[in-house]
């Protein structure tokens, strides 16, 4: 990774990244993501809950279709 020279001049220098700074980066985010998930745990519980919800409810109508597509075949070929 690289990283802008900060000094002030026309044209910043491209500067490698040390690999201990890369993992300093990984774990303040990796910090910042857990202090998220703390302060809004109900709602991203509540905004799981409906995903799920969302998706079973998707499927149970596509299974009714299914259903009620394979009943109407059949109910014209016993005409």
């Amino acid at each position: 990774m690289y990283t802008f020279n900060t000094e002030p001049v026309l044209r910043r220098k491209i500067l490698p990244i040390t690999p201990e700074e890369v993992e300093r980066r990984k774990e303040a985010h990796r910090a910042a993501q857990a202090r998220y998930r703390a302060r809004n745990r109900s709602k991203l519980k509540n905004q799981a809950s409906q995903y799920r919800l969302a998706k079973k409810r998707e499927k149970l109508i596509a299974d009714d279709e299914e259903e009620y597509q394979r009943l109407m075949a059949q109910e014209l070929d016993d005409v």
